[in-house]
């Protein structure tokens, strides 16, 4: 299993487990991992903050997952 963020550690294990740190932290694409490209918030890590995915067919698979 990835390791989260140490932003992520203390949260809420469930939602962040699975996520690299650069995806825990809102610098890649919960989806994809893709971190060069135009991204849109899709939701909130409790404790941390916004994950984004990319723009395009990744933000519409994340939608709804990550609004806790």
């Amino acid at each position: 299993m990835p390791t989260v963020s140490n932003n992520a550690r203390g949260t809420d294990r469930d939602t962040a487990r699975g996520l690299t740190p650069a995806q825990a932290d809102g610098f890649a694409c919960v989806v994809c991992g893709a971190q060069s490209t135009a991204m849109v918030p899709v939701g909130v890590l409790p404790g941390v903050g916004q994950v984004f995915a990319c723009a395009t067919e990744c933000a519409s698979a994340a939608a709804g997952r990550w609004s806790r």
